[in-house]
């Protein structure tokens, strides 16, 4: 079979996960060695810099890359791309450091141990280059593979980096140092090919007033957004807090490794994304014909994913981590068959955007993120990483069941 038969989107998801496999691979690597040389409690001290990561990208973009894309023709029609990719650009360098300042009021109030001087010294600039890029510009132009060939390299710089820097005996925070170069040469690749060639216009804080409005129009996205955050990312810093900093060391190495394996299937509904937004303009029902076929295609090889991690989890920690990781293999194994839950429950989730109906997401994610928060904050501090993985599976699983049912109420309703 040619490769020109295949779907476009199909063609560059290829591509795509050729260039998520190395650096995926270069990103295990490194992160093996540098939890073998720091340990795990070290490993949680940086790790508090990386899980806040995604709540630094949701609250200082408000989610409104849903938009931006779904307006992205009208702004190509009105030749105004590029004035609203640096009005969002001014947005989102604003609300960093709103929220570091946020940030480090609270570490002034209670205090920072001597080892963690490190990290909050490199902390704001690390939050810069991953929060402030141009991923909405080049998933509206289809330019995503620009967007993981970018990731591809930050995540080689840093594998390099952190062989070379990361000793044992390394300090806390050392870790940030090969992240922040990779980041920095990652943002510099990715606004070039976003503007390809184009140049950013100066924009005035009075340019906020258009975000806003965007805002205003986006807020059950956003909402829906946070709660996502609440469930799926804020178990991690609650791990380090409810729990201990070393268990956080340990449950980061399964985060990793989950992360770094599903990422691969989890480019799908990004990726998707316009493409829904144009098949639900030519033919709604379409629409859903397609999602369900591609969710029973992922959901058959989710199956077979999630059996092999779970058989193999015990023997690949001793290998790769060293037995006193070990303990975070089942969570690793929990949180891998989450991440794939998630693929599938994207595709729908995105479709429901691609419809301009964020009100069904909410409705399932709403009661599903309150349920899992109430949960951590009981369950985390009698059975730490284990309970917050567990907790974060049946959370998908839920969120999956929601929207697939409200998928099919949609269906039925129009027929």
């Amino acid at each position: 079979m040619k490769l020109a038969s295949f779907p476009a989107w199909l063609r560059q998801g290829g591509g795509m996960v050729v260039l998520q496999a190395v650096g995926k691979l270069a990103s295990l690597a490194g992160g093996v060695w540098a939890a073998r040389c720091l340990g795990p409690e070290k490993l949680g001290i940086s790790g508090v810099v990386f899980v806040l990561l995604p709540a630094f990208y949701l609250f200082a973009g408000m989610r409104l890359e849903v938009l931006l894309v779904r307006h992205f023709a009208d702004y190509e029609k009105e030749d105004g791309t590029e004035r609203m990719a640096a009005t969002y650009a001014l947005f989102q360098v604003v609300n960093v450091l709103l929220l570091f300042g946020v940030g480090l009021g609270f570490v002034l109030i209670n205090g920072l141990p001597e080892e963690g001087r490190l990290s909050l010294l490199l902390a704001l600039p690390v939050f810069f280059f991953a929060t402030v890029q141009p991923t909405w510009l080049l998933q509206a132009r289809e330019r995503m593979p620009a967007f993981y060939a970018a990731n591809t390299v930050l995540a080689l710089v840093n594998a390099v980096l952190l062989f070379v820097l990361v000793r044992p005996g390394s300090p806390a925070g050392m870790d940030l140092i090969p992240y922040l170069a990779g980041s920095m040469f990652a943002w510099g690749l990715m606004w070039t090919w976003a503007l390809f060639e184009k140049k950013l216009p100066r924009v005035g804080l009075s340019a906020l007033k258009d975000m806003w409005r965007l805002a205003r129009e986006n807020g059950l996205i956003f909402v829906t957004g946070v709660l996502m955050f609440a469930y799926n990312a804020l178990e991690a810093p609650l791990v380090g807090w409810l729990y201990s900093v070393q268990e956080l060391g340990s449950y980061r190495t399964a985060l990793m490794l989950a992360n770094s394996l599903a990422t691969f299937l989890q480019i799908i509904p990004v990726l998707l994304y316009p493409r829904f937004v144009r098949w639900q303009r030519e033919d709604p029902d379409s629409l859903r014909a397609r999602q369900d076929h591609l969710a029973l295609t992922f959901g058959a090889g989710a199956l077979v994913l999630s059996a092999a991690a779970f058989l193999i989890a015990p023997w690949g920690y001793r290998l790769l981590y060293g037995i006193v990781y070990l303990d975070a293999a089942l969570p690793f194994a929990l949180l891998f068959t989450g991440k794939l839950v998630l693929v599938i429950s994207g595709i729908y989730t995105w479709g429901f955007w691609a419809q301009a109906d964020a009100r069904r997401p909410l409705l399932v994610i709403g009661p599903v993120a309150v349920a899992s928060m109430v949960a951590d904050f009981i369950l985390i501090p009698r059975y730490g990483m284990l309970a917050a993985a567990t907790i974060y599976l049946a959370s998908e699983v839920l969120i999956l069941a929601g929207v697939f049912a409200f998928s099919r109420r949609r269906r039925v309703g129009r027929e």
